[in-house]
């Protein structure tokens, strides 16, 4: 696993990306003109993203290869670049702050602005990668109501909200296209409010509720991971929740969007 260590008695303050393997924590380091970095993410070959950083700034994200940091720079004149995910292909997505934030693709040496939809917005921040190139995350404008896309070979889709809702983020995609993330009233010039977790799937938003059994008494408020065996990670009720797909007789299939009812649920107090 990656993630960043602080020394918080110094000024500046430092961090360094690690990627912690075999038990072992080993620092990733930085590159010339930077002071610090954050690993964010990691793939199955080892290739570690995230961001370089000057204080405790993000400012370009990097791509460290068999321990060969690399510099990925920005693109369309934006000043700061930061990673979020990567993919077993190498590709990396992350955000690009151009005055509006955008959403990027570094695929094959080559950084792409994923801009946005309009009219629906002119921001737009990429979550989530697949093996197959799919990318999903948010966008909407700088102040107002904020949809889950999905970006798929040049063509960014809007995926809409849960019906009664606003708005929606997008945080994690599979590689069977599935798509986890958030619906409801999440931040802008909208009062923070109710959300709810929710599954995307051969075209159908469905609310992750709806799917589990009631007598559980709980209401996932968020979705933030799925692996390609269908669990996902979720939150609510002052929980963590790993859902598990269990097989049932057809009755309990949704035959739109051919999801399973999630029926095993495991916790952990926060």
């Amino acid at each position: 696993m990656v993630g960043y260590s602080n020394i918080f008695d110094s000024d500046p303050l430092p961090q360094h990306g690690f990627l912690y393997s075999n038990g072992a924590m080993t620092g990733l380091g930085t590159l010339p003109g930077f002071d610090g970095s954050y690993a964010n993410a990691i793939n199955g070959s080892g290739q570690v993203t995230g961001s370089l950083a000057i204080r405790i700034f993000p400012e370009h994200a990097f791509l460290d290869t068999n321990g060969i940091m690399t510099d990925l720079g920005t693109v369309s004149g934006a000043p700061f670049s930061e990673a979020n995910a990567i993919n077993n292909s190498g590709q990396v997505v992350g955000i690009l702050y151009t005055g509006p934030i955008h959403g990027f693709l570094f695929s094959n040496g080559t950084m792409t602005d994923l801009g946005m939809l309009l009219p629906v917005g002119f921001s737009s921040s990429a979550n989530s990668i697949n093996d197959s190139g799919q990318v999903v995350g948010g966008m909407g404008p700088a102040f107002g109501p904020e949809h889950a896309f999905l970006y798929n070979s040049g063509v960014m889709t809007d995926l809409g909200t849960l019906p009664g809702y606003l708005e929606s983020v997008a945080s994690a995609i599979n590689n069977m296209g599935q798509v986890v993330g958030t619906s409801g009233r999440l931040s802008g010039s909208l009062p923070n409010g109710p959300t709810h977790a929710f599954i995307y799937s051969n075209g159908l938003m469905v609310d992750l509720n709806s799917l589990i059994d009631p007598s559980l008494n709980i209401t996932l408020t968020g979705a933030s991971a799925i692996n390609n065996g269908g669990q996902i990670l979720a939150s609510g009720s002052g929980n963590s929740y790993l859902l598990t797909p269990v097989p049932e007789p057809s009755a309990s299939l949704l035959s739109a969007g051919g999801l399973i009812a999630l029926a095993a649920v495991r916790c952990w107090r926060k």
